[in-house]
């Protein structure tokens, strides 16, 4: 396997400090040039009253000529003379008041480019191709090219030859050098989201590490022909569908007109009056089941209504009439058109997404869905070629191709981490962790799985169990009304297994 004469892949970049310029190495198997580029890094700083004085006294101390301020509504863009001093000046704010990235990332990210992507010279002008090649070059750190090193790997050890691809493949998703890939999923998703708010020019908001009610959810017994569902495609589509986003929370520009607006979040509280005595309810969502159960009294007359009722969360309740509480908006619209409740209308506790601007979170994720469209494209139009080509040979030549290799590779990797966007969402390890992101998340996983399963119980078709991240549902019965998620616009589940016989 040979180079196309002229053909490139980035191998390199790094930032010179002091000729205040990054340096991009170009190599292929044979060839390695350099370019240089000016390159002046960039701080972002959360606006406040505070900062801007900060600010202002430090650029005086640390040189007026060596910073740019640019300002939008949340921010101060900060654009240095060099790095170094953009480091002296950040070390006067609060970690969580700025934000930035290393130079060599943010020009990457600046241009579109990452390493190993692949190149021709046009009049001597690199010109990035819209394709996905194998990198046939020879890195500094390996003693063999890449293309011999993954081929020998392949035949002797194929894991280690997966994980060699992958950190070449995350080096290119992530726009880091290969020697610095992270290794966890976490990592890799966090570095994903630092992207995204690099290129919209955002900050994190604090991080609240205030964990929310996630349990599994099941009946308890023996049951028979139950169907295993995955759901872990349909939520990453759901979050940039609804823009889920701790900076597009209850934003100002989307105030919803009433609590019927289309873009309220299922966690909303609403008041309500409730028109029945010693009367009690089942809630779509475990959290507000929890909260309700843990601070309320009567936790003995729930447990046992529970275990009686074979409720799939804890009763809330009792109530009598003419009692007025909050609850969840959905919970409070199926319960007045019951005739149960009514809605009152003041005193409620909404929560909205923004139309007008996308969160980082759904760029991030809208970033590898449309890298894994397209990667899926290319590797359909290379099967196509070889099938023409080589007839029944194409399988066992596409096997060994290390093109095909490399773009496969890409899309299973693109997968796992697009599979792992709701642990990550929920997970309070994750340094963008945020409470208000995971709750309204949550609620609409809830919400939606409730809407599906009262649906499918008119076909005698039931959820039996749901694992904690509502990733894998079990149900019993065939009826899946695909019409539902096709009205929804999102993707129908995807059946895993058929399990004859299963205890829960």
């Amino acid at each position: 396997m040979s180079s196309t004469p002229g053909t490139l892949w980035l191998s390199n970049a790094t930032y010179l400090n002091e000729k205040r310029r990054i340096t991009v190495e170009f190599s292929n198997r044979e060839t390695k040039i350099t370019k240089n580029y000016d390159f002046y890094p960039v701080l972002f700083i959360h606006k406040s009253d505070s900062n801007e004085k900060l600010l202002d006294e430090k650029i005086n101390l640390l040189g007026i000529n060596s910073f740019k301020l640019l300002q939008n509504k949340k921010n101060i863009k900060v654009i240095g003379k060099n790095y170094s001093k953009l480091k002296e000046l950040r070390c006067y704010f609060a970690k969580k008041e700025t934000f930035m990235l290393e130079p060599e990332r943010q020009f990457l990210l600046l241009n579109g480019w990452s390493y190993f992507d692949l190149f021709t010279l046009d009049a001597d002008i690199p010109n990035k191709q819209n394709m996905f090649s194998f990198p046939l070059l020879l890195l500094e750190f390996f003693e063999s090219p890449l293309d011999s090193l993954i081929t020998n790997l392949r035949s002797e050890d194929k894991k280690a030859a997966k994980q060699l691809t992958n950190c070449l493949l995350l080096s290119n998703l992530l726009a880091i050098p290969f020697q610095k890939v992270p290794l966890k999923k976490r990592h890799q998703l966090e570095m994903l989201i630092q992207n995204s708010l690099f290129l919209q020019e955002k900050i994190f908001p604090t991080k609240d590490n205030s964990n929310i009610f996630i349990s599994n959810e099941s009946v308890r017994g023996r049951f028979q022909n139950l169907m295993e569902l995955d759901f872990s495609k349909i939520w990453p589509k759901v979050i940039i569908k609804e823009n889920i986003g701790s900076e597009t929370n209850n934003c100002a520009c989307c105030i919803p007109e009433n609590i019927y607006s289309g873009n309220i979040f299922p966690n909303s509280l609403v008041s309500v009056r409730f028109l029945s005595d010693a009367f009690y309810y089942d809630s779509r969502f475990s959290d507000f089941s929890n909260k309700f159960h843990l601070g309320n009294s009567n936790k003995e007359r729930r447990l046992a209504r529970k275990a009686e009722f074979l409720t799939k969360n804890i009763p809330i309740g009792p109530f009598f009439f003419g009692d007025s509480y909050k609850i969840p908006i959905e919970d409070a619209k199926i319960l007045q058109k019951e005739g149960f409740a009514e809605i009152l209308p003041n005193n409620n506790e909404l929560h909205w997404s923004c139309r007008n601007e996308k969160s980082f979170l759904s760029n991030a994720i809208e970033m590898i869905s449309s890298k894994s469209e397209k990667i899926n494209s290319n590797i359909e139009s290379y099967e196509k070629i070889f099938l023409h080509q080589y007839k029944l040979n194409a399988l066992m030549l596409l096997e060994s191709d290390l093109n095909y290799y490399f773009m496969k590779q890409y899309s299973n990797l693109l997968n796992a981490i697009f599979n792992k966007v709701p642990n990550f969402l929920l997970d309070t390890k994750n340094q963008y962790y945020s409470k208000v992101i995971a709750e309204s998340f949550r609620s609409k996983q809830q919400s939606l799985i409730a809407e599906w399963s009262e649906i499918m119980k008119k076909e005698g078709t039931r959820i039996i169990a749901i694992d904690s991240f509502c990733n894998k549902i079990f149900i019993q019965g065939e009826y899946l009304t695909p019409d539902f998620f096709l009205k929804k616009d999102i993707l129908m589940p995807i059946c895993n297994n058929h399990h004859a016989d299963f205890y829960f």
